[in-house]
């Protein structure tokens, strides 16, 4: 059988890994509120395709919509494919204090930044885990 020994750490090691990685794990709570706080505000609002443009590969759509919380009317969809024509009416769903932020349909995901909050979860787990058995 093979003995594997973790290397001893001094203490104030042990404390700042432990801190490094709460403050991680901080982290990725907060962005887990701030997107849970984010699905609960959406709002669905029927929009107007007003242009299409061509940007580097992408289809820019510009929409008009009607503002809920005092944002700018305007906002634009990106989208690989062209995805709308000039007049389409179609759905959209945003968060009034993310306006930028816009999906089609009632499509809003509930969590849009998932990866870093997996990320970051992981990332301060590691050094937390590693303080407690060193």
């Amino acid at each position: 059988m093979i003995a594997f020994a973790l290397p001893v750490i001094p203490e104030a090691g042990r404390w700042i890994a432990f801190l490094t990685g709460l403050g991680w794990l901080s982290l990725g709570v907060a962005l887990g509120v701030s997107n849970t706080l984010s699905y609960r505000r959406q709002v669905t609002v029927s929009a107007r395709c007003s242009s299409v443009q061509k940007w580097d590969g992408e289809y820019s759509h510009m929409l008009r919509r009607k503002p809920v919380a005092g944002e700018d009317g305007r906002v634009s969809f990106n989208a690989k494919r062209k995805s709308l024509k000039v007049g389409d009416e179609v759905q959209i769903t945003y968060d009034p204090k993310s306006a930028h932020l816009v999906f089609i349909g009632d499509e809003y995901p509930r969590f849009t930044h998932g990866k870093a909050i997996i990320l970051c979860t992981v990332i301060g787990m590691i050094p937390i885990i590693f303080s407690v058995l060193a």
